[in-house]
């Protein structure tokens, strides 16, 4: 039993490392690009992984997920790793 939570821990941290040696893009890079129900007119850019791109979309104001920023400079930073 302590064996295989060893070895679980173990290729938990190997794979962690192995994403950040290649520059994986954050799991909130794959979230859908959200406005949000609210009817404000945020400019925002979201990262679409279809296009493998940052989009500018309007964000409304409330709502929406994590997969919003303010710049297109931080999208790229974070989802692009550039």
């Amino acid at each position: 039993m302590k064996l295989s939570i060893i070895w679980m821990v173990v290729l938990i941290i190997s794979l962690e490392s192995i994403s950040s040696m290649y520059g994986a893009k954050e799991g909130r890079c794959y979230l859908p690009r959200v406005t949000g129900p609210c009817r404000g007119s945020f400019p925002s850019y979201g990262y679409n992984p279809q296009k493998g791109a940052c989009e500018r979309f309007i964000y409304g104001g409330c709502g929406g997920n994590a997969n919003r920023f303010k710049t297109l400079a931080e999208c790229r930073r974070v989802c692009h790793g550039k």
